[in-house]
């Protein structure tokens, strides 16, 4: 997938939370609610008028009736409010969710049972046979052979065994990717299978940690680990993820690191003339 193409193809869209909880918005919300009761008083006062000078039927059709439909509509837009404040505190409560889950792996998955791996040799023939069952069930992580028949002949098969220092800080570094992820809540904001949302991880906020899961899983030994330890991290929507804005991005553009380079010095180089 092509990522060379301007930001400027892509419409900035702005979610509903995003207009909602704008400062500029909510005056204007507030102001809706301070029209809507000034002109509740001013049509009960035309309604008296009204009724002195053409009786109640009449009055009925020119000003109860618009009140009526207005009392509904406002009902249903309260409705509506509740059940998006009901929403946004479900929101919130996920978000605090996933930053407490990022937090707590950070210290027991990367700063306990990779770092104690490293650490201490001894413990590498136990890791292995605890860890190889996210891969299969045979207490040993994949053969050549099983490894070639996942179809990746493109990727250097590089085993447990001798090279574990190097596996713990692949492990290490999937599972900060995974923190990340999580926290900042990217899979929302990168949906998978939106072409734009590709394009646009390759700019904005995020883009360089973007870059740098691409950097990482780019190397043989991190793609090792990563397609073995993948069926441990999060659920499947989560390894969708990985392949399609990290795997796919750099198996589809071999010049891919070399493009972002120019890129971001275009990118760079508007910056310092003014944009």
């Amino acid at each position: 997938m092509d990522l060379k193409k301007s930001k400027t193809s892509i419409q900035k869209k702005k979610s509903f939370y995003e207009l909602l909880t704008n400062n500029d918005n909510l005056i204007s919300v507030g102001f809706l609610y301070l029209l809507l009761i000034v002109l509740l008083i001013a049509v009960s006062f035309i309604n008296y008028v009204l009724y002195q000078q053409i009786g109640k039927e009449k009055s009925y059709f020119f000003v109860k009736f618009p009140i009526t439909v207005l009392g509904s509509l406002f009902f249903f837009f309260a409705i509506g409010k509740i059940a998006y404040d009901t929403f946004e505190v479900r929101e919130n409560t996920m978000s605090t969710l996933n930053r407490g889950l990022s937090l707590y792996t950070q210290d027991v998955v990367v700063d306990r049972w990779e770092a104690d791996a490293m650490n201490y040799p001894a413990l590498n023939q136990m890791y292995k046979e605890i860890f190889s069952k996210s891969g299969g069930d045979n207490s040993q992580f994949l053969t050549r052979e099983e490894w070639k028949n996942l179809g990746l002949s493109h990727v250097p098969y590089i085993p447990y065994d001798g090279n574990e220092e190097k596996w713990h800080y692949a492990a290490k570094f999937i599972q900060e990717l995974v923190n990340i992820v999580r926290m900042f809540g990217l899979e929302k904001k990168f949906k998978v299978g939106n072409q734009e949302d590709l394009i646009k991880s390759n700019d904005g906020t995020f883009a360089g940690w973007n870059t740098c899961f691409r950097m990482y899983l780019s190397h043989p030994v991190v793609r090792n680990v990563w397609e073995q330890y993948k069926y441990r991290h999060v659920n499947p929507k989560f390894s969708a993820w990985v392949q399609y804005f990290v795997i796919d991005v750099i198996e589809n553009d071999p010049s891919y690191f070399k493009n972002h380079i120019n890129m971001w010095n275009t990118e760079m180089n508007k910056w310092l003339n003014g944009n």
